[in-house]
Formats: C-alpha cells, structure tokens, sequence
C-alpha cells in the first residue's frame, strides 16, 4: 500500500489540476474542491470483509473500486502524455486501450531505452 498511496495522491492531485483549470468540464454548481472532497471521502471510508471481520482500507484505494480504476488511468494518462511531449526519442507510433498501450520503436534497444525513460518519470 505504501507504493499505492503517493499514486492516489497525485491522481487526485491531477483531477483538481483539470478541473480547476476547466471547469466546464463539471455539472453545474460543482467545484474542484467538491469533487477532490468527494473522492477522499470514497477513499477514506472503504471497508471490507475478511474471515467474518470487518476493516477499514487505511491507505491507497480498495481494489476493485471504479473509483480506483480511474485514479490509476488518471495517473497513467498522466505519465504516458509527459513521456511522449518529454522524451528525446519516442516511440513513432503509440496508442493506449484501457490498460494496455501499444508502441512502434525502431529494436528493442529503443524500446528499453524508452521504458527506462518511462520509469524514471514516475518515480
């Protein structure tokens, strides 16, 4: 969960970046900050059954949330977009599905290349 936590926080991050800078975007009468609100509130009140106990998901978000599925393709749209406007030598053609992305590269040297690239954006 340590590792999942600093995603979650700059997903959200990301998510009350764009909505304040277009808040078009939102219903009516809606603002970054409710949304951003609303989220940690999903967040900070999951729970789950084991063995017949019940416990509070502390840290990250409960696998199997929509709302954790977003949080993750927020942060890897993010990631993605930054390396391809960053990077010196990308791919020459990239596409992304869900979870999976899908790039053309010259060998697998430039492909290495690329993920190590990647990688240290992330970190």
């Amino acid at each position: 969960n340590q590792l999942i936590t600093p995603y979650v926080s700059l997903a959200r991050q990301t998510v009350r970046h764009e909505f304040q800078q277009h808040p078009e975007l939102l219903p009516t009468n809606v603002s970054a900050a409710t949304v951003d609100s609303l989220i940690g509130f999903c967040l900070d009140n999951s729970y789950f059954e084991y063995d017949h106990q019940f416990y509070a998901q502390n840290r990250g978000g409960p696998m199997g949330s929509p709302l954790t599925v977003e949080l993750a393709e927020i942060r890897v749209t993010q990631i993605e977009t930054l390396a391809l406007t960053s990077s010196p030598d990308p791919p020459s053609l990239y596409r992304h599905f869900v979870d999976d992305g899908f790039g053309k590269f010259r060998d697998r040297d430039h492909a290495n290349a690329y993920l190590k690239f990647v990688n240290s954006l992330s970190s």
